[in-house]
């Protein structure tokens, strides 16, 4: 049986319609976005470190998806085509043991032609771990950020989680505390903008995160 991963449940029956033709003997299950997370009430992240305390963030879709994998025979990994989808096929198969009999598929769209085709092209691709770890990276910060400063009293003023960019960019620019603003990212070479919006806040306020973000960064740093 082959067995093709993606992240959200959604569109198990849009690629079921698709393979039932060409992939007889096939199935499909979805993570539901990423495999593991950080402990929601501690901070769950050591220094100097970094390493993570993890956790499975849907334990029964594990275990759904553990009993599909013991009857595959090669798993197709189509996660997101970004960083997150790198991570999550990366953590699948280490969480599963998967060995060798596994290819990355990267689609730039759900068409039928588009999914045949990177089937075929991409066949022995593997995972770029690089890639995995820059997610990585930003979930670990996420997490720092979010945790100490709603910890400090902000979490209902103050947007956190994985609006990381935003939320430099305006404790780097004082002057600009009210309104929206577009923050442009990289992501795998190809630029996109973010909105994000942010309430009003008081220059205390503002001072106060200025000093807990001053200290995180000299303790990971």
């Amino acid at each position: 049986m082959e067995l093709f991963i993606i992240e959200a449940p959604g569109k198990i029956k849009s690629l079921q319609k698709v393979l039932k033709k060409n992939y007889p003997n096939s199935d499909v299950g979805a993570t539901f976005g990423q495999i593991f997370d950080t402990p929601r009430k501690k901070l769950g992240v050591h220094f100097p470190s970094l390493d993570e305390d993890k956790i499975l963030r849907n334990p029964s879709v594990i275990e759904d998806l553990r009993k599909k994998v013991e009857l595959a025979e090669h798993i197709y990994l189509m996660t997101d085509y970004d960083e997150i989808g790198e991570q999550i096929s990366r953590d699948f198969i280490s969480l599963f043991n998967v060995s060798d009999n596994y290819s990355r598929i990267y689609l730039n769209s759900f068409s039928e032609k588009e999914i045949l085709s990177k089937i075929k092209k991409h066949h022995n691709k593997k995972i770029s771990l690089p890639i995995a770890k820059t997610s990585d990276a930003k979930r670990i910060m996420n997490k720092i950020i979010g945790y100490e400063i709603s910890n400090n009293g902000f979490e209902q003023s103050l947007p956190i989680g994985t609006i990381l960019s935003p939320l430099i960019h305006q404790l780097n620019n004082p002057n600009n505390i009210i309104g929206s603003f577009n923050s442009y990212v990289s992501l795998n070479g190809r630029p996109y903008k973010m909105k994000s919006h942010y309430p009003k806040r008081s220059k205390n306020n503002l001072d106060e995160i200025k000093k807990i973000m001053n200290n995180i960064l000299e303790r990971t740093f």
